[in-house]
Protein backbone atom coordinates (compact mmCIF):
# COMPACT_ATOMS: atom_id res chain seq x y z
CA UNK A 1 0.00 0.00 0.00
CA UNK A 2 3.09 1.96 0.25
CA UNK A 3 5.65 2.50 -2.10
CA UNK A 4 7.67 3.81 0.56
CA UNK A 5 7.88 1.19 2.85
CA UNK A 6 7.94 -1.30 0.16
CA UNK A 7 11.09 0.20 -1.36
CA UNK A 8 12.41 0.50 2.37
CA UNK A 9 11.37 -3.91 3.13
CA UNK A 10 12.95 -3.87 -0.32
CA UNK A 11 16.27 -2.37 0.74
CA UNK A 12 16.85 -4.20 4.17
CA UNK A 13 16.07 -7.51 3.03
CA UNK A 14 18.07 -7.41 -0.20
CA UNK A 15 20.08 -10.38 0.48
CA UNK A 16 17.00 -12.53 1.02
CA UNK A 17 15.62 -11.24 -2.50
CA UNK A 18 18.48 -11.87 -3.85
CA UNK A 19 18.36 -15.74 -2.60
CA UNK A 20 14.95 -16.00 -3.54
CA UNK A 21 13.78 -16.45 0.03
CA UNK A 22 11.75 -12.88 -0.29
CA UNK A 23 10.11 -10.51 -2.38
CA UNK A 24 7.96 -7.69 -1.87
CA UNK A 25 4.45 -6.37 -4.13
CA UNK A 26 2.64 -2.65 -4.12
CA UNK A 27 -1.06 -3.30 -4.16
CA UNK A 28 -3.90 -1.48 -3.10
CA UNK A 29 -4.51 -2.55 -0.16
CA UNK A 30 -8.20 -4.42 -1.37
CA UNK A 31 -6.97 -6.82 -3.22
CA UNK A 32 -3.92 -8.86 -3.53
CA UNK A 33 -1.87 -9.56 -6.72
CA UNK A 34 -2.06 -13.38 -5.70
CA UNK A 35 -4.04 -16.72 -6.72
CA UNK A 36 -6.18 -18.26 -4.59
CA UNK A 37 -4.29 -20.79 -2.39
CA UNK A 38 -0.94 -18.82 -2.95
CA UNK A 39 0.24 -19.08 0.75
CA UNK A 40 0.82 -21.75 3.71
CA UNK A 41 1.31 -18.86 6.03
CA UNK A 42 0.63 -15.05 6.27
CA UNK A 43 1.34 -12.47 8.90
CA UNK A 44 1.11 -8.90 9.45
CA UNK A 45 2.58 -6.39 11.75
CA UNK A 46 1.03 -3.21 12.61
CA UNK A 47 -0.72 -2.57 9.37
CA UNK A 48 -4.46 -3.05 10.66
CA UNK A 49 -4.30 0.46 11.78
CA UNK A 50 -4.62 1.26 8.04
CA UNK A 51 -6.40 -1.26 6.60
CA UNK A 52 -9.73 0.35 4.97
CA UNK A 53 -11.93 -2.42 4.65
CA UNK A 54 -10.36 -4.77 7.44
CA UNK A 55 -13.24 -7.84 6.63
CA UNK A 56 -12.60 -7.62 3.18
CA UNK A 57 -8.89 -8.00 3.55
CA UNK A 58 -9.19 -10.83 5.99
CA UNK A 59 -11.56 -12.48 3.61
CA UNK A 60 -9.28 -11.58 0.34
CA UNK A 61 -5.99 -13.19 2.55
CA UNK A 62 -8.57 -16.18 3.57
CA UNK A 63 -9.02 -16.13 -0.48
CA UNK A 64 -4.75 -16.67 -1.35
CA UNK A 65 -4.24 -19.12 2.01
CA UNK A 66 -4.09 -22.63 1.03
CA UNK A 67 -6.59 -25.31 3.21
CA UNK A 68 -4.89 -25.75 6.80
CA UNK A 69 -2.87 -22.71 6.35
CA UNK A 70 -2.78 -20.04 8.94
CA UNK A 71 -2.46 -16.14 9.23
CA UNK A 72 -0.84 -14.13 12.39
CA UNK A 73 -1.90 -10.34 12.84
CA UNK A 74 0.62 -8.53 15.31
CA UNK A 75 -0.75 -5.05 16.48
CA UNK A 76 0.17 -2.75 19.60
CA UNK A 77 -3.11 -2.97 21.76
CA UNK A 78 -5.17 0.25 21.50
CA UNK A 79 -4.51 1.28 25.24
CA UNK A 80 -0.88 1.70 24.58
CA UNK A 81 -1.20 3.21 20.81
CA UNK A 82 -3.43 5.89 22.37
CA UNK A 83 -0.36 7.44 24.19
CA UNK A 84 1.24 7.72 21.25
CA UNK A 85 1.17 11.58 19.79
CA UNK A 86 1.05 10.32 16.01
CA UNK A 87 -1.54 7.78 16.31
CA UNK A 88 -4.08 10.51 16.04
CA UNK A 89 -3.34 11.00 12.36
CA UNK A 90 -5.11 7.94 10.25
CA UNK A 91 -4.99 5.37 12.06
CA UNK A 92 -7.74 2.95 13.39
CA UNK A 93 -6.84 1.65 16.70
CA UNK A 94 -7.49 -2.06 17.63
CA UNK A 95 -7.89 -4.26 20.83
CA UNK A 96 -8.31 -7.72 21.03
CA UNK A 97 -12.30 -7.75 21.45
CA UNK A 98 -12.45 -5.62 18.29
CA UNK A 99 -10.10 -7.64 16.02
CA UNK A 100 -12.41 -11.40 17.24
CA UNK A 101 -14.73 -9.10 15.98
CA UNK A 102 -13.87 -8.27 12.72
CA UNK A 103 -12.06 -12.12 12.36
CA UNK A 104 -16.07 -13.46 13.33
CA UNK A 105 -17.10 -11.96 10.40
CA UNK A 106 -15.02 -13.95 7.85
CA UNK A 107 -14.44 -17.66 7.32
CA UNK A 108 -11.14 -17.53 9.57
CA UNK A 109 -10.80 -19.60 13.41
CA UNK A 110 -9.05 -18.06 15.97
CA UNK A 111 -6.81 -20.73 16.55
CA UNK A 112 -4.81 -18.82 19.25
CA UNK A 113 -3.90 -15.28 20.81
CA UNK A 114 -0.35 -14.29 22.18
CA UNK A 115 0.09 -11.33 24.69
CA UNK A 116 3.40 -9.65 24.73
CA UNK A 117 5.29 -6.87 26.38
CA UNK A 118 8.57 -5.48 24.93
CA UNK A 119 10.75 -2.68 26.64
CA UNK A 120 11.87 -0.15 23.94
CA UNK A 121 13.41 3.14 23.96
CA UNK A 122 10.53 6.16 22.43
CA UNK A 123 11.70 8.56 20.34
CA UNK A 124 11.93 10.59 22.95
CA UNK A 125 14.39 8.26 24.21
CA UNK A 126 12.42 7.08 27.37
CA UNK A 127 11.86 3.20 28.27
CA UNK A 128 8.79 2.33 28.02
CA UNK A 129 6.69 -0.83 27.80
CA UNK A 130 5.15 -2.16 24.55
CA UNK A 131 1.82 -4.57 24.64
CA UNK A 132 1.34 -6.70 21.86
CA UNK A 133 -0.65 -9.21 20.41
CA UNK A 134 -0.73 -11.58 18.24
CA UNK A 135 -3.63 -13.36 16.98
CA UNK A 136 -3.28 -16.48 14.80
CA UNK A 137 -6.26 -16.75 12.44
CA UNK A 138 -6.22 -20.90 10.85
CA UNK A 139 -8.30 -21.80 7.52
Amino acid sequence: MSELMMDAARHTNQKWIDNGEASFYLYDGARTPFSDGSFDKVFTVNTIYFWSDPVSLLSEIYRITTAGGWFNITFAQKAFMQTLPFTQFGFELYDTTKVETLVAATSWKILATAYETETIKSKAGEIVQREFTTITLAK
